[in-house]
């Protein structure tokens, strides 16, 4: 239950990211308002798919566990590929640095968190799927 919980907090975080980039787009003078908006938009509504199959994981988790473990490892693998996106892009942060200081990068946290929480809902939907 609490790695289900964890895929609906990672859909409200992406939804919230989204909302700032679609906020930051409009605003008035905004430097790259062509560019933020749009990108905003498909966050949010990538965010809304994946807190709706999120929430149906929540709910379906004590009545159909062999579903709820697939779409867990679904949404553990989206995690997994957003943080190594993540990492990458710490990485370059990184790179750009004068010293070999990755915990400057505001990307490395989210980066970590998700790739843990992407990899433990792997495993558990795995020993899941074992015990049929």
């Amino acid at each position: 239950m609490a790695i289900a919980m964890g895929h609906v907090v990672v859909a409200t975080a992406a939804l919230g990211t989204g909302i700032v980039l679609v906020v930051a787009g409009t605003r008035s003078g905004a430097e790259l308002e062509t560019l933020y908006t749009p990108i905003g938009v498909a966050v949010c509504g990538v965010a809304l798919v994946f807190g709706a199959v999120a929430v149906n994981v929540v709910r379906s988790t004590p009545h159909h566990p062999h579903r709820a473990a697939g779409l867990s490892r679904a949404l553990g693998l989206l995690e997994v590929l957003a943080g190594l996106v993540c990492a990458v892009s710490a990485a370059v942060a990184v790179a750009s640095y004068p010293q070999f200081t990755p915990w400057r990068s505001p990307a490395l946290l989210p980066a970590l968190v998700l790739v843990a929480l992407g990899v433990t809902a792997v495993i558990q939907s795995s020993r899941v799927r074992r015990q049929e």
